[in-house]
C-alpha cells in the first residue's frame, strides 16, 4: 500500500472519528453532508494520484476544516517538490563544482609543484648570476682602478716627455751653437795651419840664407888666409860670421822641428775638428730624429691618454650599470625567495582545497541520498519530480 493510500485511510479514519460526534453522526446520516465528505476524499485522492481536480465546495465547518488541512498538506507537498527540484539543481551544480574543484585542486597542486621547481631553479640561477655579477663588479672595479693608475702614470709620462722635449730643444739650440763654434774653430785652426806653413817657409828661407852666409864666411876665411897678415882681421870677422851662421842654422833646425810639430798638431787638430763637426752634424741629425720621435711619441701618448680616459669613463658607466644590475639581481633573488614561499603557500592551499573538495564530495553524496529519498517520497503524486 502506498503512502497516499495510507493518507486516504487516515482521512476516512478522521472522518469516522468526527462522525462519532452526535452532530457528525447526524451529518453522515444526511446524504448531502455525506456527499461533501466523499467529494473531499475524491478530491484528495485525485490530487494525491497526480490528477488535476476541481476543489469541492463544502458548507460544513468540519468538512471545511478537513479540506483546509488537506490543502495545506498538498501545498506543503508542492513546496517540498519545488524544494526538491531546487535541491536537485543545487546538487547538480554542487556535483559539477565538486568535480571542477577536485580537478582544479589537482591542477593547482601540479602547477604549484612545477612553479616550486621552477622557482627553486630560478632562485639558483639568480644566486649564481648574482655571484657572477659580484665577481664582474669586482673585476670592473679593479679594472677601473688599474685604468686610473695607468692614466695617472701616462699623464706623468707625458709631462716628463714634454720636459724631455724642452730639454731636447735646449740641446738643439746648444748643438747649433756648438756647430757654429766648431766651424769658427775650424777656420781658426785652418789659419793656424796656414801661419805654420808660412813660418815654415820663412824658417826654410832663413836656413837657406844661413847656408849661404856660412859658405860666404868660409870663402872669406880662405881669402883672408891667402892675404896673410893683411887679411888676419878679416879672417876673424869671417870666422865670427861663420859661427853666427852655424848658430843660426842650429837654431833654425830647432825652429824647424817646432814648426813641424805645430804643423802636425794643427793638421791633427783640423782633422779632429772636421771629425767633430761631422760627428756633431750626425749627432744633430740624430737629435732631430729623437726630437721628432719624442714629439710623435708625445702625440701618441696624448691620444692614448685620451683613449684611456674614454675607456675609463666607459668602464665607470659599465661599473654603474653592473652595480644597478647587481641590485636588480639582489631584488630578483628576494623576489624569487618570496615566489618560493608563495609557491609553498599555494601548494599548501591547494592540498587544503583538495581536502575540502573531498568534504564537498561527501556532502554532495549525502545531498544526493536526500534528493533520492525526496524523489522517492514524491513519486506517483502530482508533485512528483
Amino acid at each position: 500500500m502506498s503512502k497516499y493510500g495510507s493518507i486516504l485511510n487516515m482521512c476516512e479514519y478522521f472522518a469516522f472519528i468526527f462522525a462519532k460526534d452526535k452532530e457528525a453522526m447526524d451529518m453522515f446520516k444526511v446524504k448531502k453532508k455525506y456527499d461533501e465528505a466523499s467529494q473531499i476524499l475524491r478530491y484528495v485522492e485525485q490530487r494525491l494520484n497526480g490528477t488535476d481536480a476541481e476543489e469541492p465546495k463544502v458548507t460544513s465547518p468540519i468538512h471545511e476544516s478537513i479540506l483546509n488541512h488537506f490543502k495545506k498538506l498538498l501545498s506543503g507537498e508542492n513546496k517540498m517538490a519545488e524544494a526538491t527540484k531546487k535541491l536537485t539543481d543545487t546538487h547538480a551544480v554542487l556535483s559539477d563544482l565538486d568535480i571542477k574543484l577536485a580537478d582544479m585542486s589537482q591542477n593547482l597542486i601540479s602547477f604549484s609543484e612545477d612553479i616550486a621547481s621552477l622557482s627553486q631553479s630560478n632562485l639558483a640561477i639568480v644566486e649564481e648570476t648574482t655571484a657572477s655579477m659580484n665577481q664582474v663588479t669586482d673585476i670592473i672595479a679593479k679594472t677601473s682602478e688599474s685604468l686610473n693608475n695607468l692614466t695617472e702614470t701616462s699623464t706623468e709620462l707625458m709631462h716628463r716627455n714634454n720636459e724631455s722635449l724642452e730639454q731636447l730643444k735646449e740641446v738643439n739650440e746648444l748643438k747649433e751653437s756648438v756647430l757654429e763654434y766648431a766651424e769658427l774653430m775650424n777656420q781658426q785652426i785652418g789659419k793656424l795651419v796656414e801661419l805654420a806653413n808660412n813660418v815654415f817657409n820663412i824658417v826654410n828661407g832663413v836656413s837657406a840664407i844661413a847656408e849661404q852666409t856660412n859658405l860666404l864666411a868660409l870663402n872669406a876665411s880662405i881669402e883672408a888666409a891667402r892675404a896673410g897678415e893683411n887679411g888676419r882681421g878679416f879672417a876673424v870677422v869671417a870666422e865670427e860670421i861663420r859661427k853666427l851662421a852655424d848658430d843660426t842654422k842650429k837654431n833654425l833646425e830647432g825652429m824647424t822641428g817646432f814648426v813641424d810639430k805645430i804643423q802636425n798638431a794643427a793638421s791633427s787638430g783640423q782633422d779632429s775638428m772636421n771629425k767633430t763637426i761631422n760627428s756633431t752634424k750626425v749627432m744633430s741629425e740624430k737629435l732631430d730624429l729623437i726630437n721628432k720621435t719624442m714629439e710623435e711619441n708625445t702625440e701618441i701618448l696624448n691620444r692614448t691618454i685620451y683613449d684611456f680616459t674614454e675607456i675609463n669613463d666607459s668602464i665607470n658607466s659599465i661599473r654603474i650599470s653592473a652595480e644597478e644590475i647587481n641590485k636588480a639581481m639582489e631584488s630578483s633573488s628576494r623576489d624569487a625567495e618570496k615566489l618560493s614561499e608563495f609557491t609553498i603557500t599555494i601548494h599548501d592551499d591547494a592540498v587544503k582545497s583538495s581536502e575540502q573538495a573531498k568534504q564537498i564530495k561527501i556532502v554532495d553524496e549525502q545531498i544526493s541520498e536526500i534528493v533520492n529519498d525526496l524523489k522517492s517520497s514524491l513519486s506517483g503524486s502530482i508533485s512528483a519530480v
